[in-house]
């Protein structure tokens, strides 16, 4: 696809949507086509990283440190 963009989902996966670079709707030898795909990575059932250890509040200045750690 030459025009195209991808997005990552809340989920986890991606969605990968383009077109070819015809300016008008062709139908000659390469004809204009668009297209959409959910892609869903290797990784996507594995279990997610769980973050730990946010502060309450936050201020300017002040380094903030968290841990994550897998399910």
């Amino acid at each position: 696809m030459y025009h195209s963009s991808a997005l990552l989902l809340a989920d986890g996966a991606v969605l990968v949507s383009g077109s070819n670079p015809n300016k008008d709707v062709t139908y000659t030898q390469w004809p204009t086509s668009y297209s959409v795909e959910k892609w869903y990575p290797l990784w996507y059932n594995n279990p997610r990283p769980q973050p730990s250890g946010f502060p309450n509040s936050l201020s300017y200045v002040r380094p903030v440190q968290y841990r994550s750690r897998s399910r």
